[in-house]
């Protein structure tokens, strides 16, 4: 299900499993989820805090420029 942009009150959730980050966004305290397009990330080995706090840095920048050099810093 593809939905708006999703704006206001958010919590984000980045989740490593192995060498994939897969990032997730709710309206905080709400029940559901929304994946977030592009998904999953492959992510290099140990950098699954540095790539979440990266993802929370963009999300208040806008996206998508504020996920730029994301890639070559956290990404395999």
């Amino acid at each position: 299900m593809v939905v708006e942009p999703v704006t206001g009150d958010l919590t984000i959730r980045t989740e490593v499993y192995d060498d994939q980050a897969t990032v997730g966004v709710q309206y905080t305290g709400a029940e559901e989820w929304y994946g977030v397009e592009g998904g999953p990330l492959p992510v290099a080995a140990g950098a699954g805090r540095q790539l979440h706090q990266m993802i929370l840095e963009g999300v208040k920048k806008g996206l998508p420029d504020g996920l730029a050099g994301v890639e070559a810093r956290y990404l395999k």
